[in-house]
């Protein structure tokens, strides 16, 4: 059996090391409110943004059958999948098929996710942070309850700074980064 291991996103030399902090707060934040059984990260590629109209039109709104969002395959870098124990850390998963397959984007929109997980807390983040200046995350929540899904937009300029938000408010979103800066 694999060790259990504390949670590292995977990271490119263009990537900014201040918004992956970010990034990994979130999700460690989010896992440990939600307690999921699986976290499933995502690492895509600068270009995403070009169809974050299409994605925010999904994102924010609690509705009973999440589906996988239209990423091209080719845009995503890497996906890592862990089985989660109660301290946020978890166990790294091989073999896992991806979460975008090799299939039209808009054939992932009908792969409905609870075919896949129970339990899930899915992250995608965007690549290329450090050379954009700018970047996103989204995260969608799979559990006993509706599943929920956020994303946050983000824009560096002294520090990183979140321009915009669909489905957290800023006071949630505040107490994701608390709670997972308390597992960090």
């Amino acid at each position: 059996m694999s060790e259990l291991q504390t949670l590292q996103l995977d990271q490119n030399e263009d990537d900014d090391t201040a918004f992956l902090d970010i990034v990994q707060c979130s999700v460690l934040g989010t896992a440990r409110l939600v307690r999921p059984k699986i976290l499933h990260l995502i690492h895509i590629d600068h270009k995403w943004r070009r169809f974050s109209g299409k994605l925010l039109g999904a994102v924010g709104v609690r509705k009973p059958e999440l589906t996988v969002p239209p990423f091209n395959p080719h845009r995503v870098l890497s996906e890592r999948v862990f089985e989660m124990a109660d301290d946020a850390r978890g166990i790294a998963l091989a073999n896992v098929p991806p979460l975008h397959a090799s299939r039209g984007s808009e054939e992932n929109t009908r792969v409905r996710l609870r075919t896949i997980y129970d339990s899930a807390v899915i992250a995608w983040y965007s690549g290329r942070s450090g050379v954009n200046s700018r970047a996103a995350l989204m995260i969608y929540t799979l559990s006993g309850y509706e599943p929920a899904t956020w994303y946050a937009g983000f824009e560096k300029r002294e520090k990183w700074e979140v321009v915009h938000r669909s489905g957290v408010s800023e006071q949630e979103f505040s107490e994701i980064l608390a709670q997972g800066s308390d597992v960090k």
